[in-house]
């Protein structure tokens, strides 16, 4: 089952049981498609469907990174005065953070006090890159949740020979999908694996912006974890 469908069944049966967490650090690659799966929960909770809403949803908030590429201690309190107002018609008042290694460390601090004691009906949902880049107090207060790259539509070759460009770039996908999948089994225990799973997610931002060997970062990280199980 794709995962954002099994995702979506987990968290559906979550609300409609009264199970939420109030905190959640969904991380990934694919920011995007994170952001749309933790809207369209935010619909669920509001108006009963997960899916896009066709509407401005009154019980949600939504911030990123401002010009600066920062979010301050400011946001975060207009944020916690929002929380603290009783849901219009949602489950749950609902913010979600964008861009969340863009927090400073007094925004982060101004959170940690919300989540330390936060409002019963409140769901907050960091989004970022790694949990590892915010302040260990802070981390420690969410529950992970790895979001895979759904997976590529791969167009079938009209010629039965593939060129030397085209092995090596397909030999490049299967590395960074085995790492993926390597990152989604180490999130599941994010505490215990946390030392791994930092490298592991670092190994995969330096495959996509530089031009490595990515069987050989490949094996460092399954070095790194063999190492771990001794």
């Amino acid at each position: 089952m794709d995962f954002f469908k099994e995702a979506e069944q987990n968290f559906k049966s979550l609300a409609e049981n009264s199970h939420l967490s109030h905190s959640y650090f969904f991380f990934g690659e694919s920011q995007k498609e994170i952001f749309n799966f933790a809207k369209k929960l935010a619909n669920f909770l509001e108006i009963g469907k997960f899916g896009d809403s066709s509407k401005l949803l009154q019980d949600l908030s939504v911030i990123g990174p401002n010009e600066k590429g920062s979010i301050g201690i400011d946001e975060i309190r207009n944020l916690q005065k929002f929380l603290y107002y009783r849901p219009a018609v949602a489950k749950r008042k609902t913010v979600i953070i964008t861009g969340a290694e863009k927090l400073t460390s007094e925004a982060q601090s101004a959170i940690l006090k919300i989540v330390e004691e936060p409002p019963k009906q409140s769901l907050i949902i960091l989004i970022g890159q790694n949990p590892e880049n915010l302040l260990p107090t802070v981390s420690s207060r969410f529950q992970k949740i790895y979001f895979p790259p759904s997976p590529r539509l791969r167009r079938a070759s009209p010629h039965p020979e593939k060129s030397e460009k085209e092995k090596k770039e397909s030999n490049g996908d299967d590395q960074t999908e085995k790492l993926n999948e390597i990152i989604a089994k180490l999130a599941k225990d994010v505490k215990k694996n946390h030392l791994v799973l930092k490298e592991a997610l670092n190994r995969l931002s330096l495959m996509k912006r530089f031009n490595l060997n990515k069987k050989l970062q490949v094996r460092l990280v399954e070095s790194l974890l063999k190492n771990a199980k001794k």
